[in-house]
């Protein structure tokens, strides 16, 4: 390393490398996810990898995480060769974020990495490879689709394209010296997007139309190309033939065309503009230089040429000038036109670099390298000002992804538009739900268990058909055991109710197991993938030290493929067995799965000593990690008993014997009922409570329509929401002329004018919002309410996009932050309104937020109960009506709800409804908290209400 940095150029190359990886990197230096459009389907299908790994089966074609376990084939159709590297970080419990964070940096190096060697060789130059690797890291399309979009088959095809390209020169102008480039370029688009390898196809075939002469010249060349494209094909055999194996024997969605060409396309003027989707002014601007130089002059600027029209074309191409409705039936595999700017992109990048460096090449020698210095110079700082100001412009902020949040099944439904869903399946969005039944021929259910990928059934009776929750794809296999131990294998079919498989029984009875086996041809082309690579790397090792000796090197390649084939068998026969032997273990720690703690139970009590004979949907919820029913520091499992017609809530306790605890009289379960109850209880009740009250009431209703909108409109909470905005609107000005009330009355009225804007006085609303604001701040208070102040600004700034009320929020946010979340202090109302405002905020006063609102909800749910609250739960009947104490653990559950909102977590959930129950009655002294004679019956309880049913 110090030998090569002795040398000018090294250096140079090496601190450019590390300005573009800091600027493009940079976004990602937070505790938080970026976000993205496609993010949470790809962090389903690293979740899906990682889920492979531990279970022993790292190549699964189909992911059974997806839809809750019915299973989805992304590893059949996409190639996760680089998401296995996030998928081994979560196996290491790197949390969901960094894990994918290391794998954009990864690529972003990758891509920097490809486009320097490709130019490099190109030219000779590394100023020239040097410019192309900035302009092609920080150009507006590649910097959307990693950090906007997340498109993670267009980001990796960004790091094949530059070889393919490379490739191509190599042959037409390079005599074919380097073949793997070709090889290595091709392999790699078709496994990272073949959309893109297909378009770079067309580009290879019009550049070998117009330099036919080579191929003709020498044969040899066309010869040798046509055998690097069929080894290409092998070693990637493993993943189209199985594909088009699933294509020959079932339609998916793909087939219909879900976007409409025409309306996807851009305009004309938008490709050289900044807003997504683009190629930027950049690329365009630095190819200029081209017109002042002839090809005479440097052969290959015919080459170049030819990349700049590819790259014109396909920009052209993507805007509303090509006439889609003629052409759309040849390009639907796109979906969306301007995909075709990743081409141009690399093209412009790389046809940049060339032509800059021989138009520098024209200065003297003497100021050349000043020259070549300051060009870098200037474009390091306009590609990272430009890059900069587009991420702030086009970014979709941050999300916290917990690494439960999976563990949710409908978040496991995210598939995008469910592309390689059969066509079968008619009703995508019940899959969830159906993946939790098993069905017989006569509609009854069957019980069954998974078991790692499998799913596990007793047949007892005898039936024609199951439908098992499986979505069917080829390569499903069920077999049979009876009670004497004999195996039978059983047709599995796709004929089953929304595309599920269907196993044919035929009476069969006993133990049925069904799982994904794969097919003959999936098992085969892995064989021909392995082989051909393993002879390629064989023939090329082997060729540089027995260079003279060809007899030599084939046997000796022949030999060692022999060999490393029988450790690769070796290696699949070790680790069937290790599975084998892994499937034998529990793990008893942190249930979710009601049919597991049943199972768990059974198994702690002996089998068939059991008293626990509950079936699996009366388990109520099963919650570990908060012990909110907690006694002696046991755990719990909660059931609804409804033997005596009355819902009640069993304490189960874990032990080493099962014994059923007090029956405690709970209304937990009912939070539907609840929530009714609460919004005829508001409604009754508004008109004679205080105007803070009523405030508080309102500020209430408008996060359930703001974060909860449909469960919100369908229990009413809108006519509570218009009936207490209306109310407050009345009041007259003389009424509102404390400075308190006037900061309250100015964020809940811009509040309601911004969650209802089609409501009759949101205008009038808007209006009034900002006059009381105005005269609030005319008043000068020996105790400035500063929370108030601020959620107010927030709410109005929301409303308006008007930087006067930004300049008082970024002037005091970070007072409030540090105070905490009460119904006293609301200004964490305004801190989320802030952060939920679609005009531009202050990344440092969000990202302080969300570390507050993270820090304290964590800590909160850390701690079943509070030590404080704990000692008041049991005997003495006075301090538990403590109003200070009640008030708090309400909100609790409100600052926790809200959190739950911005990342879904059944940490968070499970918290909740712990304090919820507590609230209710749910706790070993009985007392109910919302009872008429209790203080916390006026809190606000229909958010977090809504948040739980």
């Amino acid at each position: 390393m110090k030998k090569y940095l002795q040398n000018r150029e090294n250096r140079i190359t090496l601190f450019f490398f590390l300005i573009t990886m800091i600027v493009a990197t940079s976004p990602l230096v937070s505790r938080y996810c970026i976000n993205g459009h496609d993010l949470e389907y790809h962090l389903l299908r690293i979740e899906s990898l990682k889920e492979g790994i531990r279970i022993w089966r790292p190549f699964m074609k189909v992911n059974t995480l997806f839809y809750g376990g019915a299973g989805y084939a992304s590893s059949l159709f996409y190639s996760d060769i680089l998401l296995r590297v996030p998928a081994l970080l979560r196996v290491c419990h790197l949390s969901i974020g960094k894990s994918f964070h290391i794998y954009t940096a990864m690529v972003f190096v990758l891509t920097y990495l490809s486009v320097f060697y490709c130019v490099w060789k190109m030219s000779l130059s590394k100023f020239a490879a040097t410019v192309a690797a900035i302009l092609l890291t920080l150009c507006p399309y590649h910097m959307d689709d990693m950090l906007v979009r997340t498109a993670c088959g267009e980001t990796t095809a960004f790091i094949f394209l530059p070889f393919a390209i490379y490739g191509i020169f190599n042959i037409l102008y390079e005599e074919m010296d380097k073949p793997w480039v070709f090889g290595f370029g091709f392999a790699g688009l078709i496994l990272a997007h073949p959309a893109t390898c297909v378009l770079t196809v067309c580009i290879g075939l019009a550049a070998f139309l117009i330099k036919i002469k080579v191929f003709i010249k020498e044969p040899r060349i066309f010869a040798k190309m046509c055998v690097v494209s069929t080894l290409a094909l092998l070693v990637t055999a493993f993943h189209w033939v199985p594909m088009l194996e699933q294509f020959s024997s079932a339609q998916f969605y793909v087939s219909n065309n879900w976007t409409d060409l025409l309306d996807s396309s851009v305009g004309f003027s938008q490709i050289a503009s900044t807003t997504f989707p683009c190629v930027g002014f950049v690329l365009f601007a630095l190819a200029m230089p081209r017109l002042f130089m002839s090809r005479r002059d440097y052969p290959i600027l015919g080459f170049v040429d030819m990349m700049l029209f590819a790259g014109v074309v396909f920009a052209v191409g993507a805007s509303n000038i090509m006439p889609w409705e003629r052409v759309a039936k040849y390009f639907g595999f796109l979906q969306f036109p301007w995909r075709m700017f990743l081409i141009t992109s690399v093209l412009f990048a790389m046809a940049d670099a060339i032509i800059l460096k021989l138009f520098l090449d024209r200065i003297s020698q003497e100021k050349r390298g000043f020259a070549f210095d300051l060009a870098l110079l200037t474009v390091i700082a306009v590609t990272s000002f430009l890059a900069i100001e587009h991420q702030n412009e086009n970014s979709m902020g941050y999300y916290d992804y917990s690494d439960d949040y999976y563990s949710y099944k409908p978040f496991t439904a995210n598939v995008i538009a469910g592309e390689w869903l059969p066509v079968t399946v008619t009703e995508p969005e019940k899959l969830v739900n159906a993946s939790e039944h098993m069905i017989f021929d006569d509609k009854t259910e069957c019980t069954f268990t998974r078991d790692r990928a499998k799913i596990v059934a007793n047949i007892s009776k005898n039936h024609e058909y199951v439908d098992v929750p499986f979505i069917y794809y080829k390569g499903y296999k069920a077999v049979i055991t009876d009670k004497d131990g004999n195996s039978s294998k059983l047709e599995v079919t796709g004929d089953g109710v929304n595309g599920l498989c269907r196993v044919q029984l035929a009476g069969a009875t006993g133990t049925l197991i069904v799982t994904y086996a794969g097919t003959i041809l999936q098992y085969v082309s892995w064989g021909i993938s392995i082989l051909f690579l393993i002879l390629i790397f064989d023939l090329v090792y082997l060729k540089s030290k027995y260079k003279k000796r060809l007899k030599l090197r084939a046997a000796a390649a022949g030999a060692n493929l022999g060999k490393i084939a029988c450790l690769i068998i070796a290696f699949l026969v070790s680790g069937s067995l290790s599975a084998c032997s892994a499937a034998n273990v529990s793990n008893m720690a942190g249930y979710t799965d009601p049919n597991e703690v049943i199972d768990y139970l059974n198994y702690r009590n002996g089998t068939g000593e059991d008293d626990f004979d509950k079936e699996s949907e009366d388990l109520k919820r099963v919650n570990y990690s908060h012990k909110g029913y907690d006694k002696d520091a046991s755990s719990y499992a909660v059931v609804i008993d409804e033997s005596s017609g009355e819902e009640v809530i069993s304490v189960v306790p874990i032990d080493d014997e099962l014994t059923i605890g007090e029956e405690i009289p709970v209304s937990t379960g009912l939070y539907a009922k609840l929530l009714d109850e609460e919004v005829a209880g508001v409604l009754a009740r508004y008109r004679t409570d205080s105007l803070r009250d009523r405030v508080m009431y309102e500020t209430d209703a408008l996060l359930c329509l703001e974060v909860f909108p449909e469960k919100a409109k369908r229990y009413g909470i809108e006519k509570v929401a218009t009936q207490l905005g209306s109310d407050i609107m009345n009041i007259p000005e003389t009424g509102i002329d404390d400075i308190l009330d006037q900061y309250n009355c100015a964020a809940v009225l811009a509040k309601a004018a911004y969650v209802m804007p089609e409501w009759d006085m949101a205008e009038k609303a808007s209006e009034d919002a900002e006059e009381y604001f105005k005269q609030a701040e005319s008043v000068t208070a020996e105790n400035d309410p500063v929370a108030s102040r601020l959620w107010a600004a927030a709410e109005l700034y929301r409303l308006t996009g008007s930087r006067t009320y930004r300049s008082v929020v970024d002037a005091i946010a970070m007072d409030v932050i540090t105070e905490g979340f009460s119904y006293e202090e609301p200004g964490f109302y305004g801190l989320f309104a802030y952060l939920m405002s679609p005009h531009q905020t202050n990344y440092n006063i969000c990202t302080s937020i969300m570390n507050v609102v993270f820090d304290e909800s964590n800590a909160l749910i850390k701690e079943p109960i509070d030590a404080q609250f704990y000692d008041k739960r049991l005997d003495d009947k006075t301090r538990q009506n403590d109003e200070s104490a009640a008030l708090r653990m309400m909100s609790e559950a409100y600052l926790v709800t809200m959190t739950n909102y911005v990342s879904v977590s059944v940490e968070y959930r499970g918290f909740v409804e712990n304090r919820l129950n507590y609230i209710y009655g749910a706790n070993l002294s009985g007392v109910d908290f919302t009872d008429e004679d209790e203080v916390l019956c006026d809190a606000p309880k229909l958010f977090v209400l809504t948040g739980l049913v």
